[in-house]
């Protein structure tokens, strides 16, 4: 792929990120499902064309007729069988497959489609807060591996700008970098999580583990999560308040589930303030 389509293709990633996992994901499997749909598609006009399904059905009678002379001979159930794959081929011969519908089938893949959909979102959505821990670790993995696909296909695309921006962005920013930095301003912190958090971790709307209500998103080892410089202790944990960038998500992250030595650096700064 040359440089000028990178940078669009990549800079289209960009873009996408902006949108949240959900509606991310629904973009990507309508896509992905109609582009198998075009395949088989082409397959059935190629397998029309060269007349392969009558082709494989001539195959399977003659394979079927002479395993059964060779079993049976000339036995009536034989016979009846051989007389049955001879109506059987006829039929297939006469019968027009292009013409054929299969409204099963269609329905079928659109319930494949649906069932990997909410697997893979079900943890952003708003009744997963009712469901324990141990029972969303399975939905969070589907969820982190087609996140890894889509971080296979756009990898990279940190590289270049995004390529649909909105206009009073792009002033912000140019407005932004002409100012002179305000005192005290800080680079921007990203978490990095540990063996626990990576595997899944809830974002909460309070600083509390007593209440599952209070679960408004969940991140794992692929979340890019902003530290929004506020830092509490509970008196058993630290709870660092969090932006995951991803899903559009804040709230409070234990500190439990933060790489050690980055949670002993925020607390040295937070003490030192």
């Amino acid at each position: 792929m040359s440089s000028a389509w990178l940078k669009y293709y990549y800079g289209a990633w960009q873009s996408f990120y902006q949108l949240s996992w959900p509606v991310r994901f629904l973009f990507e499997i309508v896509f992905f499902a109609g582009l198998l749909c075009l395949a088989l598609w082409g397959l059935r006009i190629l397998a029309d064309k060269c007349k392969l399904r009558i082709r494989l059905a001539k195959v399977w009678c003659i394979i079927v007729k002479e395993t059964v002379y060779i079993l049976g001979r000339d036995n009536k159930w034989a016979v009846a069988i051989d007389n049955r794959m001879i109506d059987w081929l006829q039929k297939k011969t006469e019968e027009d497959a292009s013409k054929r519908n299969h409204p099963r089938r269609r329905i079928l893949l659109a319930i494949i489609v649906i069932a990997i959909y909410l697997g893979a979102v079900f943890v952003d959505l708003p009744f997963s807060r009712y469901v324990s821990e141990e029972y969303l670790s399975g939905a969070e993995n589907c969820k982190a591996f087609f996140q890894q696909i889509e971080t296979f296909f756009s990898k990279g695309c940190e590289q270049y700008p995004p390529l649909f921006v909105k206009r009073e962005d792009v002033e912000e920013t140019i407005a932004a970098e002409e100012a002179e930095t305000e005192p005290g301003e800080t680079e921007p912190v990203y978490i990095q999580l540990n063996d626990e958090g990576k595997a899944g971790a809830n974002i909460r709307s309070e600083p509390d583990l007593s209440d599952d209500g209070n679960i408004v998103g969940r991140v794992n080892e692929n979340s890019q999560i902003l530290y929004l410089q506020e830092c509490i202790y509970d008196g058993e944990r630290y709870w660092l308040r969090v932006y995951d960038t991803m899903d559009g998500v804040e709230g409070w992250l234990s500190g439990k589930l933060v790489d050690g030595g980055q949670l002993e650096e925020i607390v040295a700064q937070e003490n030192e303030n």
